[in-house]
């Protein structure tokens, strides 16, 4: 778990404005028109007039987020922690692919250590991923056997890494459109990755959620430092139209367990001083050391347990389309459908 504190004032230096060159449009709608939205982890957040979307107005730099990625063994770690659990969930999410496209070719933007790619095999896929966090990668190459390439789809590396146009059935992106800095580039790559009738599968935030509308910019699993994109349903679906897909459908995904949800109330109520005196946690940040302070204090404590387990109406919530996951898929046009 990660947090952070609002702000008034963006972060100096690196990222304190777009990058030489960045495109100032909406990516989804190609408006030019933002207005002020919050502040936090010392950046600024804006949203566009014209249709909703929202961004970091002032994302750290590519060397900053590149350098995050590469070296991020935290990264690769938390990955083989969750590698079981998270097996289970790409497996249904590859079942609900496989409504609109036979297994072929699949490539995952972002695989980490492959699990996706382990349960796309499992079904029949031939299965490629491209990763820039390089521990995670060198794991599942080296432990796992999977073909995974150190590459961003961003910058036109691809290219050089054999992922010829039109060679795949599907392309899967596991909570990785919300970190790109040109999302709308990247959709168009994949576009031109797929061949004609194939299917682009993408999961992120739902930032139209529930959670989203009552905790706001205090949300620590949707706005965090790393997301530069903050995705709703109608902007999502307006970014993929734009790029030349056919949207298919979406779902949002909820979980009743949510072990940032006492947090995040505490912070919407501006009460952070009060949890960490019940956590018995001293000073301002959260680190490790706090983090284990919370995690206990959510464990050892009747209420806080059930808060943190059995609370949130998970089921009802994914019915009315307000859970915290957003899945969507899309058709390249051109094919039938």
């Amino acid at each position: 778990m990660v947090t952070g504190r609002a702000s008034d004032t963006p972060r100096k230096g690196a990222g304190a404005v777009r990058e030489e060159g960045a495109s100032l449009d909406c990516p989804a709608c190609g408006g030019r028109s933002f207005a002020p939205l919050f502040s936090m982890w010392e950046h600024r957040y804006e949203e566009c007039r014209e249709c909703g979307f929202q961004r970091m107005a002032d994302p750290p730099s590519p060397v900053e987020l590149d350098g995050f990625y590469s070296e991020s063994r935290q990264h690769a770690f938390d990955a083989y922690q969750e590698h079981e659990k998270n097996l289970k969930r790409f497996h249904k999410i590859l079942e609900r692919l496989e409504r609109s496209v036979r297994p072929g070719r699949i490539l995952d933007v972002g695989c980490s250590m492959g699990t996706s790619l382990v349960a796309a095999s499992e079904r029949g896929w031939e299965a490629v991923g491209t990763e820039l966090c390089v521990p995670a990668a060198e794991y599942g190459r080296e432990e796992l056997g999977l073909d995974i390439r150190v590459t961003s789809l961003e910058e036109g590396a691809f290219v050089q890494e054999g992922l010829e146009e039109e060679s795949f059935d599907a392309v899967l992106m596991h909570h990785t459109f919300e970190h790109l800095r040109h999302p709308d580039r990247v959709a168009g790559i994949v576009h031109r990755l797929l061949r004609p009738g194939a299917v682009f599968y993408t999961a992120q935030p739902n930032h139209a959620c529930l959670k989203a509308r009552l905790f706001g910019a205090c949300w620590s699993y949707g706005v965090t430092p790393e997301h530069l994109n903050l995705f709703s349903p109608r902007s999502l679906k307006l970014l993929l139209a734009r790029q030349g897909f056919k949207v298919l459908g979406y779902q949002t995904w909820s979980d009743r367990r949510d072990p940032r949800l006492i947090y995040d109330l505490m912070r919407r109520l501006g009460r952070e001083d009060t949890l960490r005196r019940w956590c018995g946690i001293e000073g301002e940040s959260f680190d490790d050391k706090a983090q284990e302070a919370y995690v206990a204090f959510l464990t050892k404590r009747r209420l806080p347990y059930f808060v943190s387990n059995f609370l949130w109406p998970a089921r009802l919530v994914g019915a009315l389309r307000l859970g915290q996951d957003l899945h969507m898929h899309a058709r390249k046009l051109g094919g039938n459908g």
